[in-house]
């Protein structure tokens, strides 16, 4: 059974699907699946028998109505196809879903749009576990037909990767791994809090940092960690792959709500995350990380979004969500180590 399956954004929605990838084909000997998604998102899939990743620039080559078409007649070389799995709904996978052979047996994602709906409400929220996006994934596999059981236990799935380039770690003290960055303003803890935060934890000579992150906006902060802490880890020349094995090596992850917590899941490393805008209970926790691990300030505003798009509303008092205490914050780190 060859399964077409899609999933084009983000990075940590992406690297999602990886769990969920691996036991569909460890429980279902018969199935291969051909996987597109974008070409900078393809390093998150460790090697598996029966899985082919397919590399699609679709904002570039098979962008817009015509690119489509050329990536419909590129991906029916991998064919024929007897199923497809949606694991995205937008309306470039829909697109996709229509052009489709009408023999294609069609699995799409819920994505749960209107619990998410009453979880993010200005008023009246119902603010409780929806299904988390991974079961939502697995969901489709299960829509076509295939036997699916998830163990949401941590594991490594880079375990048999290797890599000549990683860097010698210090001995003695507790890795400790740090993402300080977040693709948005209601997913970042303010900067001056992580210096705050890290200045406490180093002060008891206890941990070894390890930095991650290499943006170009990034690249002052960057300098400015650096300058507080000179031995800090930081090697912006690893590739994806080596960043997640390096993650492999830390005791625990310290992130937020970012594509981090779920390269750092793929490593099978525990991840304490802190939490502002967004909300747990949307389903984007890392997988196989646990509750007892976040870190968030229970506010009647909370969450205002589910990917941390919008701004704060608040007119009292902006993103207090993210008004934490760096003692509070170093304190319940310590906490769970």
């Amino acid at each position: 059974m060859k399964i077409l399956a899609y999933r084009f954004s983000s990075l940590g929605d992406v690297a999602l699907t990886v769990p969920v990838i691996k036991r569909v084909l460890d429980q279902n000997k018969e199935v291969e699946i051909i996987f597109v998604t974008r070409p900078r998102f393809s390093a998150v899939f460790p090697a598996m028998e029966r899985l082919k990743v397919v590399e699609a620039d679709v904002d570039d080559k098979y962008k817009g109505l015509v690119g489509l078409g050329r990536l419909n007649k590129m991906i029916a070389g991998f064919g024929p196809f007897h199923a497809m799995a949606d694991l995205h709904d937008v309306l470039r996978t829909t697109i996709l879903k229509q052009t489709s052979p009408s023999s294609t047996l069609i699995a799409t994602i819920d994505k749960g749009r209107s619990e998410k709906k009453l979880l993010t409400r200005k008023t009246k929220k119902e603010l409780h576990p929806i299904k988390s996006t991974v079961e939502r994934y697995a969901d489709v596999f299960r829509q076509l037909g295939l036997k699916l059981e998830l163990d949401h236990q941590r594991q490594n799935y880079f375990s048999g990767e290797s890599s000549a380039y990683l860097p010698a770690l210090p001995e003695g003290k507790i890795l400790l791994g740090i993402a300080p960055f977040a693709s948005r303003i209601a997913k970042a803890l303010p900067f001056d809090t992580w210096i705050s935060v890290l200045k406490i934890l180093n002060e008891t000579g206890r941990y070894h940092f390890v930095l991650f992150g290499n943006g170009k906006v990034e690249e002052m902060k960057i300098a400015e960690l650096k300058m507080n802490f000179p031995s800090i880890g930081h090697y912006p020349v690893l590739d994806l792959v080596d960043e997640i094995i390096l993650m492999s090596k830390l005791r625990v992850m310290i992130s937020m709500d970012s594509a981090n917590m779920h390269l750092a899941s793929l490593a099978g490393t525990r991840v304490i995350s802190i939490w502002g805008g967004t909300h747990p209970f949307a389903g984007f926790l890392g997988y196989a990380q646990q509750m007892e691990d976040v870190i968030q300030k229970d506010l009647f505003c909370r969450p205002c979004s589910v990917f941390g798009n919008k701004e704060c509303y608040r007119k009292d008092h902006l993103y207090e969500c993210f008004d934490l205490d760096p003692a509070y914050i170093a304190a319940e780190i310590e906490k769970r180590i």
